[in-house]
């Protein structure tokens, strides 16, 4: 177990951080915190700060800004419980240590650092707490030394606004770990699904934080693993632990590092990361780093393609019960099952497959390649970049941009392509130094082909950010490697398509 914990607030700013945490209890119990309040006994809170003096009093602003932080943490739980009398119930063994933790003056403030349960010391030198928490920017908590050091915070007067990092902090002391890095998740056996959570990039407590606290004082408690301690989770969904482990198997996902990495939680342990997939090769889309029994039943490599052009197949897909398909045929195979999912389409026209795409399981578009009609293809891809969530946007106006990138490419030629840029004077020459003459219409005849293929197929498709976002040799290769894989379930197309190439050459070499 770690000694100490920091809340590095330079990841937030670089995207580096995993885009949502599950909660996960120390192993190791170490918390005189939770035991006074089990004990309705109050904490014992030393607070310091750079801008009182020596013998000059505390403010008392300060002094209630802290104490609400902790308190915030079993406030959580009390609301969430407002509605939901059942949960009252069968906590009713915890609600008096509840309502006690919610109690902020039940945190007493004491002027001897020697009396404290926990010491927390707000200063303004950033050197000064980078030096006490190994670099960290805005706070951390020493595990031995019971102690937080923290920058002051901009506002200590109600209502406070975000107070991520205090509040943050105190819950390492309540014995919540990190999981900015995969090592704090490998050997856990109490905690949950990958959620919003305050012990990582959430601004605020969520239920996941609820699910915590109460498993928390559970193990501080000191139950035992026969003793059940069956808690239904604050965030619904049929989530269920048994003594602080989750018992129905869920699969969650993040992107890190160009990979969807999924998590699930295996043979009654918390989620834990078992499957890495990427796009960049068919071939290879799976890297299982887990338990393989953990992730057998998700990845779905030898599925057969299904035509879903009509029947009740083909209403299980909203985007395809709004199409025209006006004679096409539409094939259909699952890459990844879950929902954390991803699913592979293929229409076919005149037996040519001209389009296929990618979708996860909220019908966003993860992959997409069109055959356009004179003789270019067109390719999109939104990237399984850290901290992006597939087709998620940012708009100004009516124009809307994400993490997406698309460029388009001669078929028979590809060292004849563009990718998309915004049209930035510094951009055009690295982007289109294959054929300058052309790259504007080049251009335009990207964005076409997304208006045409967003209305074609009713999928929500989002401009590039701009600049260039695309490695295009690496992009070539890719679109080549799933030009083969189709062109192998799809022969007769692949001959189709291998003489529209040739009659496109010899037309080129007789003008």
């Amino acid at each position: 177990m770690k000694k100490w914990s920091c809340l590095l607030g330079v990841f937030f700013l670089s995207g580096a951080l995993f885009a949502a945490s599950p909660f996960v209890v120390m192993e190791k119990y170490e918390s005189s915190l939770l035991d006074n309040l089990i004990r309705r006994e109050p904490v014992q809170v030393y607070i310091s700060s750079s801008r009182t003096s020596a013998g000059e009093p505390l403010d008392p602003a300060l002094i209630e800004y802290t104490q609400t932080a902790f308190s915030a943490w079993f406030e959580n739980v009390l609301s969430l419980l407002k509605d939901n009398p059942a949960q009252q119930q069968a906590l009713q063994d915890y609600m008096d240590i509840i309502r006690y933790g919610a109690n902020f003056q039940n945190y007493q403030y004491t002027q001897n650092p020697s009396y404290a349960d926990i010491k927390v010391h707000y200063v303004d030198d950033g050197d000064l707490i980078a030096k006490k928490c190994n670099g960290g920017a805005f706070g951390c908590y020493l595990l031995r030394a019971r102690t937080i050091w923290m920058l002051f915070p901009e506002n200590i007067h109600p209502p406070y606004g975000d107070r991520r990092t205090i509040i943050h902090e105190i819950g390492h002391a309540f014995t919540m770990d990190d999981l900015y890095t995969l090592r704090y998740l490998k050997k856990k056996k109490m905690g949950s699904g990958i959620q919003d959570s305050i012990m990582n990039h959430n601004r605020s407590l969520t239920c996941d934080d609820a699910d915590a606290i109460v498993t928390a004082l559970y193990k501080a408690k000191g139950a035992k693993d026969e003793d059940i301690f069956a808690l239904e989770s604050f965030c619904g969904g049929g989530r269920k632990y048994e003594n602080g482990r989750m018992m129905v198997k869920e699969t969650r996902h993040e992107h890190i590092r160009g990979v969807r990495l999924l998590y699930t939680n295996c043979l009654g342990e918390p989620v834990k990361p078992q499957l890495e997939v990427s796009i960049n090769d068919p071939r290879k889309m799976y890297k299982i780093i887990g338990k393989k029994e953990c992730v057998a039943d998700l990845i779905a490599p030898q599925a057969e393609f299904e035509e879903i052009s009509s029947g009740p197949k083909k209403h299980d897909f909203a985007h395809l019960d709004q199409m025209d398909l006006n004679g096409e045929k539409v094939f259909y195979k699952p890459l990844l099952r879950s929902e954390s999912g991803l699913d592979l389409f293929v229409h076919v026209r005149q037996s040519v497959p001209d389009l296929f795409y990618i979708l996860d399981k909220r019908a966003n578009v993860v992959y997409m390649s069109a055959l356009l009609s004179n003789g270019f293809r067109w390719v999109y891809e939104y990237p399984f970049a850290t901290g992006a969530e597939i087709g998620r946007e940012r708009c100004i106006g009516a124009k809307c941009s994400g993490w997406s990138q698309m460029f388009v490419y001669k078929a028979h030629d590809p060292s004849q392509y563009a990718v998309f840029t915004d049209g930035e004077s510094s951009m055009e020459q690295d982007l289109c130094y294959h054929q300058p003459a052309q790259c504007e219409s080049l251009q335009r005849m990207n964005l076409r082909a997304m208006q045409d293929l967003a209305h074609r197929t009713g999928l929500k498709l989002v401009l590039p950010e701009g600049g260039m976002q695309t490695d295009s040799a690496s992009a070539l290769a890719q679109i080549q490697r799933w030009e083969k894989e189709i062109a192998t379930h799809f022969p007769t197309a692949m001959r189709q398509e291998q003489v529209d190439r040739l009659k496109a050459s010899l037309s080129e070499l007789a003008r």
